[in-house]
């Protein structure tokens, strides 16, 4: 994580420690039950093309997106891409 914020443009910025991705995000356990009969077969797979920042917004209490860094297909710097895992 720090390989890739410290790449990025927008150097004031709150950097989380604990960056993570919520999917089924407040489902019931019925709903879960339900969601797993239908993806039983799952690829987790993909391609990640943008990242979004967000800040928290205490007014609404959600994050709003404040930017977004396109990848734009270019070359990245050896050691930065797939640090995350």
């Amino acid at each position: 994580m720090k390989s890739l914020t410290s790449s990025l443009i927008e150097k004031k910025m709150y950097k989380s420690n604990e960056p993570h991705l919520s999917i089924a995000r407040k489902l019931s356990l019925e709903k879960l039950a339900i969601a797993h009969k239908l993806f039983q077969e799952t690829e987790l797979s993909f391609q990640c093309d943008k990242i979004f920042l967000r800040k928290f917004n205490p007014n609404i209490k959600q994050f709003e997106i404040i930017n977004s860094f396109d990848f734009n297909s270019e070359p990245c710097s050896e050691g930065i891409q797939g640090t995350l895992f």
